[in-house]
């Protein structure tokens, strides 16, 4: 089961959206895109972001993440960078 407690703020977020939270981790985390510790990282670091904007969507929150970690997959696989 993939925890994104480590990765979270202490005291900030109440119960429920740590559970929110929490869950869209657990799905976005199975996806294959999400092959290293950094991609887990980067996919917590954009859950907890989506619901510092007050998303408490599970699946928009899993979908949002998902979605930024394959543009930084991209955008590191430029050969420009």
């Amino acid at each position: 089961m993939a925890d994104i407690l480590p990765f979270t703020p202490q005291n900030v977020f109440d119960d429920q959206v740590l559970r929110i939270m929490g869950e869209a981790f657990e799905m976005a985390s199975t996806s294959p895109i999400c092959a290293t510790p950094a991609d887990a990282e980067t996919l917590a670091g954009l859950i907890i972001s989506g619901a510092r904007t007050g998303e408490r969507r599970v699946v928009a929150l899993c979908d949002a993440a998902l979605a930024g970690l394959r543009v930084w997959h991209e955008m590191e696989s430029r050969p420009d960078k």
